[in-house]
């Protein structure tokens, strides 16, 4: 099961909701936020973020990058629960 979500600080509450018994190479975790902060970015990656994304302004920017994530996480990627 993979989740794409969205936070509006990043902090260690934001990472809570990962259960404990997951592997990041399990289950990918990726913060989608509009901070600009690197100490954001530096601490998402410490507490276990895979990916850090910057939402766009522009609705169809936002969109296009949406997709991207979602293409990347669930077509280009392969975790160690593919089959092959």
């Amino acid at each position: 099961m993979r989740y794409i979500c969205s936070f509006w600080s990043v902090s260690s509450y934001a990472f809570s909701w990962v259960p404990n018994y997951t592997s990041p190479s399990v289950f990918p975790v990726v913060v989608f936020t509009s901070s600009n902060k690197v100490q954001d970015l530096a601490s998402s990656y410490n507490l276990g973020a895979n990916s850090f994304v910057r939402k766009p302004v522009i609705f169809e920017e936002f969109i296009s990058v949406l997709g991207k994530i979602i293409d990347y996480w669930l077509e280009v990627n392969i975790t160690a629960e593919t089959n092959y």
